[in-house]
């Protein structure tokens, strides 16, 4: 069995937790900045940005693992986001793939508008390595403007590198 790089599964793993926030809440158009602190593989922060619009935030298509820049053979499901105590949303998710399954639960709070901060916990069974069978999240984001003239709604750019979730034609 191919086992994905702990790379690929970290990234998956920042994709997962919003995967319950494609209906409420929906995040302002225009380019948003997010700092993510990951505990697993191993401690890490990235920074990414995300070019956004309502048809995006409407489709979630960041946040599915579906798509062209899904990992093939991944399955999710989400479940519908509750009311937090104390304010904010918490959703779950769980995915499958081949097998092994990674349940995330967590927190979003924020006004959407401005910024937000989420925290999530995902644990892997079975883990592909010991590190990964409980990792956990924190993202910090705000909204930085208008997406600029060379990222179109959908459009990420993480490590240095840019990915579009929606093809261009």
């Amino acid at each position: 069995m191919r086992v994905p790089s702990p790379l690929a599964l970290a990234s998956l793993a920042v994709l997962i937790p919003a995967a319950a926030l494609a209906q409420p809440p929906m995040r302002r158009d225009g380019l948003w900045e997010m700092t993510i602190q990951m505990s697993a593989p191993v401690k890490t922060t990235m920074t990414t940005r995300q070019c956004t619009d309502a048809s995006q935030e409407k489709a979630g298509a960041m946040f599915r693992n579906s798509g062209p820049n899904a990992p093939g053979g991944v399955d999710c499901k989400a479940g519908v986001p509750l009311p937090a105590p104390g304010g904010g949303w918490s959703y779950s998710s769980t995915c499958t793939m081949k097998d092994m399954t990674m349940a995330t639960s967590g927190t979003v709070r924020g006004d959407f508008r401005t910024g937000y901060h989420m925290e999530s916990v995902t644990r892997m069974t079975p883990a592909p390595m010991p590190q990964l069978a409980e990792s956990h999240m924190v993202m910090d984001a705000k909204w930085l403007g208008p997406c600029p003239a060379d990222m179109k709604p959908g459009d990420m750019e993480m490590n240095g590198r840019r990915i579009s979730a929606k093809p261009r034609g």
